[in-house]
């Protein structure tokens, strides 16, 4: 398990996950720039490693209510704001990328990261085909 940095012995991981909503605030009805948004990410990120938590990771989504289109370039700039917490995608869409590129992408942000990334891929399911 240790060739998939797997550590049995650490037992369960905790950790946090976004797709960056872009939504209303319940409280105030007021809606933030993508671009806030997208730094908040970047700042919960680097809480959550201080905090010592063991992953966060951040969603594709290409819905207008969200702020995660090319999350991979939020996960590169996540890599260089921490120093610990795995990196990861909580959804890649491979029916919408090329896999070389995705496996580049992630390639790259593992070096970037010194080996934290991990990637979770999907196939992506509009719910108005179902």
């Amino acid at each position: 398990m240790e060739k998939y940095r797997i550590d049995i012995r650490k037992g369960i991981e905790f950790g946090l996950y976004s797709i960056g909503d872009h939504v209303l605030n319940p409280h105030n009805g007021e809606k933030i720039t993508p671009e806030k948004r997208i730094h908040e990410l970047i700042e919960t990120a680097k809480l959550a490693d201080e905090a010592g938590l063991d992953v966060f990771a951040v969603g594709e989504s290409h819905q207008t209510h969200f702020t995660t289109q090319a999350h991979t370039v939020i996960l590169g700039a996540i890599a260089q704001a921490t120093k610990n917490i795995k990196i990861a995608s909580s959804a890649t869409i491979l029916s919408t990328s090329d896999p070389v590129r995705v496996y580049e992408d992630f390639a790259t942000i593992d070096l970037i990261s010194n080996g934290r990334a991990e990637i979770v891929a999907g196939l992506w399911i509009s719910y108005w085909r179902i």
